[in-house]
């Protein structure tokens, strides 16, 4: 009893040591940007921004710009923090895909069905068009300091394998990422059940849904895998991240601040995209040793899926996204594969 009551002191001293440190630093700075995301704390992406991202911009503008994180969902969802942003209660936060297009809804683009085969081939494309994409974000009142790759989506179900469009219309699919998902779904048959990403776990648990498209990372974090189920691995969709920051607020800094955050912001980005590529990994690993089963698709049954979302593509073209920045990545795919082959 008294070494556990000795442990408690000492973990409320050090949150008080930090809150008190966190507080001291924020008070020397000019610029304080209060950001949001949905990261668990002590978990995966929250680590990589607080041991890297925080005190690299803390350096690069010698204290006078810093972030205060609100972690773990506790300001709200994506929804909620775009409607904090425009009255300047955030200055920015930690989008994930279903932010990324309610702030900016051509990047949907990004994330049609099975646009892309794997990273190497986001990365080309994140090459050659990065000048557009900051040119969509910044058109929208957004700064983009990072664009990382969350993972690709993968499809879990509780009920049964997934493997046929029959299997998409007998499963409850949880749909919290706009309209090109629920098209998706659609046109496999589901018929999706709108959630928000904080409703998402509570409704699976209730039986509300039984089926989801999400990171792995995140599956394990939101402990769905302990329902059991499976696990159907097809690259259906490219999951993006972003941090970004009001143009109102990036505009306060100096030109010298601005390019040593990008700077920083940059080595951050390929750290994200390094480490959750692995942490991906893992939580598939780790799921499976829980007890999930996995499902793998054989060429007939992945080109079924992919030619019954194919149409989606160009369906939104014009509407959500310019055709041309449609073609133009498609063009840009085509000439690396070429190239590949």
């Amino acid at each position: 009893m008294r070494i556990k009551k000795f442990s408690l002191f000492v973990l409320f001293l050090i949150i008080f040591l930090y809150t008190q440190v966190s507080n001291a630093e924020e008070k020397r700075a000019k610029h304080i940007w209060k950001m949001a995301s949905n990261a668990p704390i002590g978990f995966g992406v929250e680590l990589i921004i607080r041991n890297h991202l925080n005190p690299d911009v803390k350096k690069a503008t010698n204290g006078d710009v810093v972030f205060s994180w609100y972690h773990g969902g506790i300001m709200g969802d994506n929804r909620d923090w775009l409607g904090k942003m425009k009255i300047d209660q955030l200055q920015g936060a930690g989008l994930d895909g279903s932010g990324i297009q309610l702030a900016c809804p051509e990047m949907y683009v990004l994330q049609l069905p099975f646009m892309f085969r794997n990273f190497d081939e986001i990365a080309y494309i994140k090459k050659m068009v990065r000048p557009r994409i900051y040119d969509v974000f910044e058109k929208n009142g957004y700064k983009l300091l990072i664009l990382l790759d969350q993972a690709f989506d993968t499809i879990y179900s509780i009920k049964r394998p997934i493997r046929t469009p029959d299997d998409f219309a007998e499963t409850k699919f949880a749909s919290y990422c706009g309209i090109v998902e629920q098209e998706i779904f659609r046109s496999l048959g589901a018929t999706p059940i709108l959630l928000s990403v904080p409703e998402i776990a509570s409704g699976t648990r209730s039986g509300v849904t039984n089926g989801l498209l999400c990171p792995e990372l995140w599956y394990l974090g939101a402990q769905l895998y302990t329902l059991g189920g499976y696990i159907t691995r097809s690259k259906i969709r490219y999951a993006q991240g972003a941090v970004v920051i009001t143009l109102k607020a990036w505009n306060k800094i100096s030109e010298k601040h601005k390019k040593a955050i990008e700077k920083a912001s940059t080595k951050v980005e390929s750290l994200l995209d390094q480490n959750l590529k692995e942490f991906n990994i893992k939580a598939h690993k780790a799921m499976l040793k829980y007890g999930m089963k996995e499902v793998n698709l054989t060429a007939d049954e992945l080109g079924v899926l992919k030619k019954t979302t194919r149409p989606i593509w160009n369906k939104f073209a014009g509407k959500l996204y310019p055709k041309e920045f449609l073609e133009e990545i498609l063009s840009c795919l085509k000439q690396y594969r070429e190239e590949k082959k």
